[in-house]
């Protein structure tokens, strides 16, 4: 009986830890800032080589430990000269950041439908810094603004950003961009917000609003709202957090629809209110102590009111349409 000698046992490829530890040792110079100028999208950008390298390490760092370590070195130093040499070889790895400021004159303006399209950037809102103006922006970008009004009595205004052929590595990109939007407070203004991964900073409590409708994103909304005017705000939540805040004497109707993200809502002292939890989720209701239970419904659901609140002259209601998974508070 012919006796089998043992394979030979097979050789561990160091290439992956290489190319690990290296993009790591690459990460943790910039974070200390001993490196600058990288960001996560230009390592992503550069997807092709890593392909290259996992090609050439299947065809020969599979058969010999030093040639997958090798290869791996290369990958790493390639890696380096591509990020640190990029612009120079012409392959833009940064989107490019543009600043604009944007206006718009009243010219006869009697009322006014906006639509703010934030998308990925911090946003600031509140009244125009100059009376002659119907809207005013300061934009910082990376692919093309719009700003766009039309209409002569009844204005449609419309800002944003345009996405066509967007690079799709930028949302790795670390851009400080931010936007300052100021609308006019002196005329009657339908205005509708479509959130995006931000912060959005909307002070409207010096706006003449005729309605309200929000549409959460990632990013946290802080949402100050005037007292008057009888209005209707749309809030519907997603997964970053809400608050909202209400001055005295408040006349107006909230309607909100849950996302993951947490409800604030903060009424002043002394103000009427009336909470509708129409539709329960898996997030907590919390309302103050003392308010009058109307109905009680099942889980959340329910009816509260202050006291008096069906006498008081100022009164505001908040309709929660469904919790959602996130929390609800109203202090």
């Amino acid at each position: 009986m012919e006796s089998q000698s043992p394979s030979a046992p097979r050789s561990r490829s160091l290439f992956f830890p290489i190319v690990l530890i290296g993009v790591g040792a690459i990460w943790l110079l910039v974070n200390f800032n001993i490196i600058q100028g990288f960001t996560f999208g230009q390592v992503f950008r550069l997807w092709p080589l890593f392909l290259i390298a996992v090609g050439l390490e299947l065809l020969f760092g599979r058969a010999r430990a030093f040639v997958g370590a090798l290869i791996g070195l290369l990958t790493v130093a390639a890696l380096i000269v591509l990020l640190i040499y990029g612009r120079q070889l012409g392959l833009s790895p940064i989107a490019s950041l543009k600043t604009k400021s944007f206006s718009a004159p009243l010219a006869g303006a009697a009322r006014a439908q906006v639509m703010l399209d934030l998308d990925a950037y911090a946003t600031t809102l509140g009244p125009t810094a100059h009376a002659e103006n119907l809207v005013e922006a300061d934009l910082t970008y990376t692919s093309e603004a719009i700003f766009d009004v039309s209409g002569t009595t009844d204005k449609a205004v419309t800002v944003g950003v345009r996405n066509d052929n967007m690079d799709p590595f930028a949302f790795f990109d670390s851009i400080d961009a931010r936007w300052r939007i100021g609308l006019s407070p002196d005329v009657p203004l339908g205005l509708t917000v479509d959130g995006g991964s931000g912060l959005a900073d909307l002070d409207l409590q010096a706006l003449n609003l005729t309605g309200l409708a929000v549409d959460g994103g990632s990013g946290s909304v802080h949402l100050r709202l005037p007292a008057s005017g009888g209005y209707t705000a749309e809030v519907s939540g997603g997964s970053g957090s809400v608050q909202i805040e209400f001055v005295s004497g408040a006349q107006a109707t909230l309607r909100y629809d849950g996302g993951s993200g947490a409800l604030m809502v903060n009424v002043p002292d002394g103000q009427a209110v009336r909470v509708e939890i129409r539709d329960s989720g898996s997030g907590g209701v919390s309302l103050p102590s003392g308010w009058e239970v109307v109905s009680d419904g099942d889980n959340d659901e329910g009816v509260w009111q202050t006291p008096g609140y069906a006498a008081a002259a100022d009164q505001l209601l908040i309709i929660v349409t469904a919790v959602g998974s996130g929390s609800i508070r109203v202090d």
